[in-house]
Formats: structure tokens, sequence, C-alpha cells
């Protein structure tokens, strides 16, 4: 229902209620992810301190998470990049794609892909 209301307010040009849709979305995200961190703590501080394990801070497992998840994706994109740079380097030496898959692999890729 809010993807049509978003749809049908940007292609009719009812500004007002673009802004109304915005600030209940954002009000929305917000109030989850508030209730989110505040489950994280909750957590955290209602372990038992005599556990065999200790677990760090519930909001350090929140930015944890966020850090993984951005640092994985740098780690892609750079592998990416290799990929491309040894497909480069692949075409130049032997002038066509398929020619010398031997480089892919000892850079450390398939060369079927």
């Amino acid at each position: 229902m809010v993807r049509s209301a978003c749809s049908r307010t940007a292609a009719v040009g009812n500004v007002r209620s673009l802004i109304d849709i915005a600030a209940v979305t954002f009000y929305v995200l917000a109030f989850l992810g508030a209730r989110f961190v505040y489950r994280l703590y909750t957590y955290g501080h209602e372990l038992d301190p005599h556990a065999p394990f200790d677990i760090e801070f519930a909001a350090g497992i929140a930015f944890t998470t966020v850090r993984h998840l951005v640092t994985g994706r740098r780690a892609a994109e750079r592998a990416e990049r290799r990929a491309m740079a040894a497909r480069r380097k692949a075409q130049r030496s032997a002038g066509n794609r398929d020619a010398a898959p031997e480089l892919l692999e000892s850079a450390g890729f398939d060369s079927t892909g």
C-alpha cells in the first residue's frame, strides 16, 4: 500500500502527501531501530554473570555486525577488481578472452567464469 501511494504521489505530484509518507516511514524505521538496540541491550544485561562464556556488550554486537557487513562488501569489491585486472592481463597477453586461463588460475580465480 505504501509503495503504490509513493508511486501515485510521485506521478500525480502531491508533494504534501510525499512528505507525509516520508515522515511516517522515517518514524517507523527509527522506532524499529531503537527497539532493536533496546532488545540487544536488555538481552546483554540479563545474561547470567556466572555463565561459562562471556558475551560482549549488546550494542557492540550491533556495531560489529554492521562493520562485518561493510568490510565483507569491501573485500568482495577488491576481489572483483582483482579478477577484472587478471582478465584484462590475460586478454592483453593472449589477444583474446579464452586463450590464457593459466594467468587467471595463477591469480587464484576460476578461468571458466
